[in-house]
């Protein structure tokens, strides 16, 4: 076989291996057997669901404040790249003593940064969701993937609380992660002391040293093996680990990831990382080839 021949198989191999290998960013993510991102083979990154509201179509998108014309638009995301949002009908759910309520949840572009402003503008891109209670217990929205029954799940989102929560309605916002079943694994919220979990005894408990700040955009992450009788829950790189999982018993598989609101105060979502379209890395790949290919030639 010609040295040159070699050479390009050799380059194209690194290539593909380093792709392979290479972390995954998505809103929720399997990272596999060892829990770390990257890797290959049953330690390979699965991205199970990512929506940065970019897809959304632009009829389905409200360009106002929440009391404005768009109100009672329905504006609910449509459109994730990967999973489907809702439970089951892959539509967005949102819970309460009125069910459905489009003004709760919606895709907006809207922004409004002067004083007393409630819209901070996206985390990245042009669109970003808010949520609303406005009756009920609370609001809630599922993203559904295929059941985890191994691995170890990673949620991220980029998170804005515009209040601290109040006595009344706890949490302002709200992260889990569910089984397919709607069974309980693990709640968390920002609470009136801090970073909040719902413990087995049915209580809000209080996360010693995990705060968060209102009206700025932070990263909630939420690290869970499946299985584990513990957790780990990150507030912009800080970190706590300990059995903040509801009940053991229904965490033999993960079937969504879920955020919320019990507070009547407005909460904003968006996603905190870039997921590169498949094309975007096959052009990636075949540039880097190319580049080899031609530095070679040209050392001929």
């Amino acid at each position: 076989m010609r040295s040159s021949n070699l050479f390009l198989i050799l380059v194209v191999g690194g290539v593909a291996a380093l792709l392979a290998c290479a972390p995954a960013h998505a809103t929720v993510i399997n990272y596999g057997a060892d829990g770390v991102a990257g890797g290959a083979g049953a330690n390979a990154d699965t991205v199970l669901f990512y929506d940065d509201f970019e897809s959304q179509p632009a009829a389905s998108v409200s360009h106002s404040k929440y009391d404005g014309t768009d109100t009672n638009k329905d504006a609910r995301p449509t459109a994730p790249l990967y999973g489907t949002w809702g439970y089951d009908t892959g539509t967005w759910t949102t819970t309460g003593s009125s069910g459905y309520r489009y003004r709760d949840v919606q895709v907006t572009d809207f922004e409004d940064v002067s004083a007393g402003g409630w819209n901070p503008g996206p985390y990245q891109g042009s669109n970003y969701l808010r949520l609303h209670r406005t009756s009920g217990n609370k609001v809630e929205s599922r993203m559904c993937f295929a059941d985890q029954t191994s691995g170890s799940i990673h949620f991220s989102e980029a998170v804005y609380n515009v209040s601290r929560a109040s006595s009344t309605y706890p949490q302002s916002f709200m992260m889990g992660l569910r089984t397919s079943a709607t069974q309980n694994i693990a709640l968390f919220a920002a609470g009136i002391n801090g970073l909040q979990y719902y413990s087995s005894a049915g209580a809000w408990t209080d996360i010693p040293g995990l705060d968060y700040t209102t009206r700025t955009w932070q990263t909630w992450a939420i690290d869970y093996a499946v299985g584990s009788n513990s957790i780990t829950v990150t507030v912009d790189g800080k970190s706590a680990t300990g059995n903040f999982v509801y009940n053991p018993t229904n965490g033999a598989s993960v079937g969504y990831g879920f955020i919320g609101t019990g507070n009547t105060y407005m909460s904003f979502v968006d996603e905190p990382n870039a997921v590169p379209e498949p094309s975007t890395v096959a052009i990636l790949a075949a540039g880097l080839i190319g580049l080899f290919c031609y530095a070679w030639c040209k050392r001929r």
